[in-house]
């Protein structure tokens, strides 16, 4: 359900995250005052993954894009403060783009993504 919710809310909200800039790993959101920026710690060796983020109120996306010509299989951890939330796993297929999701439960000020690919 929680799934579920998120896509719906990342569906509802395309035209609004079409206007999110990417800044040297970190993305703000112009949207308002609900916006925080979103550092990503990219680590794919050998592989050529790309990152943007996004964020709708407390439910936090990175979109991931295999450039590459192999499968990558990455995992995705969010940190919120002392909120660790559970790993989101996610397979890519080349040329493919892959949105790994996670709603807060606390205030965010800044998140942090860990993301962590490998071949699969």
């Amino acid at each position: 359900m929680k799934y579920l919710l998120s896509l719906c809310l990342l569906t509802l909200s395309l035209p609004l995250l079409a206007q999110t800039t990417l800044n040297a790993g970190v993305t703000t959101d112009p949207l308002g005052p609900g916006a925080f920026p979103i550092e990503v710690d990219l680590q794919a060796e050998g592989l050529d993954i790309e990152t943007d983020t996004s964020n709708v109120g407390n439910v936090v996306a990175v979109i991931l894009t295999n450039q590459g010509e192999q499968r990558a299989q990455c995992t995705v951890t969010f940190h919120n403060g002392p909120e660790v939330a559970g790993p989101v796993r996610v397979n890519i297929a080349p040329g493919a783009q892959v949105e790994a999701t996670e709603s807060l439960q606390r205030a965010v000020i800044r998140v942090r993504a860990d993301v962590e690919c490998e071949r699969a």
